[in-house]
Order: C-alpha cells, then structure tokens, then sequence
C-alpha cells in the first residue's frame, strides 16, 4: 500500500513539474453548463480543444464558464490532458487555432501575463 501512494505522489510531482515546463495555450469551447455529479468525473464544465487535429476532452470543477463559448486554457504540451482553463473568454476575438498550441509570448490577444503566471503556480 504504501509502494502505491509513493509512485502517486511522485506522479503527482514530476507531473506538475513537467506542466510548468512544457506550457502552451490554445482555445477551450465549453460542451456542458456545469453539472453536479452528472458523469464520472464529477461535478464541473466539459470542454473540448484540439492539437494537432486531435479532439481533447476534459473538464474544470472551478470557474464560472457560458456553454458554446470559447476560453484560453494552459496545457502540458507532452501531457495534454493535464490542462487548466482560465476565465478568459475569448469568443469575440478573432484568431487562428494553433495547430499545436502557443507559447506565451505568441497568444494572439491581450491577455495579463503575470495573472496566467501566477493561476499556473497555484495548479
């Protein structure tokens, strides 16, 4: 039992150390008004992005979101599904999807760096 909960917690660790390392940005829509317990994964919003013409989906039980808008997210470019979507509704803007994400000096709209930076430290 406690082999198990050393591999999790090493997990864990290289696994935020590898998100903060391999950080790109790309454009979340939300599939679901936030539901309590509806589905596997808990209570939370649905979305879905793409790489690489690649459909991803995961969720976020934190923020408010509006279904069928389209909102910034931070993912791990070698783990994808470890992500982190951030309350910056960016439906009105005008952009091309990034085939394989952005870094953060190529986001196309003004967004607050030092906000993105400091949401990413707490994840």
């Amino acid at each position: 039992m406690s082999i198990v909960i050393v591999v999790l917690l090493l997990m864990i660790f290289f696994g935020e150390k590898s998100f903060l390392k391999h950080t790109k940005y790309t454009i979340a829509t939300i599939t679901s008004d936030f539901h309590y317990r509806q589905t596997t994964k808990g209570a939370g919003t649905d979305f879905i992005f793409f790489l690489n013409n690649k459909k991803i989906k995961s969720g976020s039980s934190t923020g408010t979101f509006i279904k069928g808008d389209n909102y910034l997210i931070a993912f791990d470019s070698l783990h994808p599904n470890n992500n982190s979507i951030f309350q910056v509704n960016v439906t009105d803007s005008i952009y091309v999807y990034p085939k394989n994400g952005w870094k953060l000096k190529e986001i196309p709209f003004k967004v607050d760096t030092t906000a993105l930076k400091r949401q990413l430290k707490k994840w």
